[in-house]
């Protein structure tokens, strides 16, 4: 099965929508809840979100994340059995011309997820995909949720291949969202 990516923006679309990201990095609680006010509306009824864990190896602010989210939404559960190693940030990572592979994150599961659950592994950015490849080998029945994607640097990264499209929510004055596919292919850049 291939993983689909749903996200509401798209991370360069405005100042706004970085700053929005950074915030909730940071675990600015103002931030996680109008990612959530945004974010809840793509998740259904059955969904099991999974917060990806940031480099402390636990999830913090994602986890806080898919707590509003499932608050909002009935039928939705948190499992926070994601979890990985204290590392660097990973952009310094990549910064520095450290070589990146599948065990930078060191991640591994605390616990059993539920059968016939939608999984969705949740996250606020997804830029080159290489955290929720990395995260997919553990859960590969998962989609990814992200409240922004870095739609240039996916169209380019070597992980593209292992998503089977993009699925956005671009924002309507009126509130009502409308679904654009945009399908991740070798040599295809917008």
């Amino acid at each position: 099965m291939m993983t689909h990516i749903f996200y509401k923006h798209d991370y360069n679309s405005s100042s706004q929508v970085r700053s929005l990201v950074h915030r909730m990095k940071h675990g600015e609680e103002a931030a996680i809840s109008h990612i959530a006010d945004e974010l809840y509306h793509m998740v259904g009824e059955g969904t099991t979100l999974v917060p990806i864990p940031g480099r402390d190896g636990v999830a913090i602010a994602t986890l806080r994340l898919a707590q509003f989210i499932a608050s909002m939404v009935t039928g939705v559960n948190v499992m926070d059995i994601l979890k990985g190693r204290q590392r660097s940030s990973f952009y310094l990572h990549k910064k520095q011309g450290l070589p990146q592979n599948e065990h930078f994150f060191g991640f591994y599961l605390t616990g059993k997820l539920p059968r016939h659950s939608n999984l969705l592994l949740l996250d606020n950015v997804l830029a080159t995909g290489f955290t929720a490849s990395s995260a997919l080998q553990l859960l590969p029945d998962a989609n990814v949720l992200a409240y922004a994607v870095d739609c240039n640097k996916l169209q380019l990264s070597r992980y593209r291949y292992k998503f089977s499209g993009l699925t956005t929510m671009h924002p309507l004055p009126v509130g009502t969202p409308r679904i654009q596919p945009i399908f991740l292919r070798p040599g295809r850049h917008r």
